[in-house]
């Protein structure tokens, strides 16, 4: 039986910070103060996690991509996507949250094939699919790319128990766009 493992939501205020000027320098929104930072999420205890939270970016992003095939592992695929994205490396940030995406949908496609067996395991990958899809939301509502984000946070809404994430992260870009 799988162990699910903790999750720590991040908040971000320099992507926020990043997303405004980049609103604003593209006309689309004004910079507004108010505005909170969006959240990203780190498995605490796996794959460098704690590493990540306490801010040492290099040694995890180092760790992390070192061996390809432990990077392709849905859990450190996202937890080296918030490390690039703390690092302000938004492309290979998108990229890593990318392969857990892929992954992870590939994991709940398979997991779907058998609707009686694995309930434990299906919740765990559609969580971690939430969190993987929020992440990049963020990351693509940093760049500017509001269509995308939305896309991202409504398909996490869809998928997650827990709401919380990918909801605050949607009111955040609308009060953004708005």
């Amino acid at each position: 039986m799988k162990t699910l493992h903790r999750k720590r939501t991040m908040k971000l205020p320099g992507l926020v910070a990043l997303a405004l000027s980049h609103s604003v320098s593209a006309g689309t929104a004004d910079a507004d103060t108010d505005v909170k930072p969006y959240a990203m999420t780190v498995h605490e205890d796996r794959a460098y996690g704690h590493s990540i939270l306490k801010g040492k970016l290099d040694h995890a992003i180092k760790k992390l991509s070192a061996n390809p095939k432990a990077s392709a592992r849905p859990e450190n695929a996202t937890n080296l996507c918030v490390a690039h994205a703390k690092a302000r490396n938004l492309d290979k940030a998108i990229a890593a949250c990318d392969v857990a995406v892929a992954e992870l949908t590939s994991k709940k496609i398979a997991i779907e094939k058998h609707p009686n067996r694995y309930d434990e395991l299906r919740i765990s990958v559609q969580t971690d699919l939430s969190i993987a899809l929020s992440n990049r939301g963020v990351l693509f509502a940093v760049k500017g790319e509001h269509d995308k984000a939305r896309k991202n946070f409504l398909n996490a809404l869809q998928l997650e128990h827990d709401r919380s994430r990918a909801e605050d992260n949607l009111a955040r870009l609308n009060s953004v766009e708005s």
